[in-house]
């Protein structure tokens, strides 16, 4: 991962997934 907290398109994705999964 890069610096930070910066995420790439995909880390983004696939977390943002993943949060919406939980959330169900």
């Amino acid at each position: 991962v890069g610096k930070g907290g910066e995420l790439t398109h995909d880390e983004a994705t696939i977390i943002s997934g993943a949060l919406d999964l939980t959330e169900k």
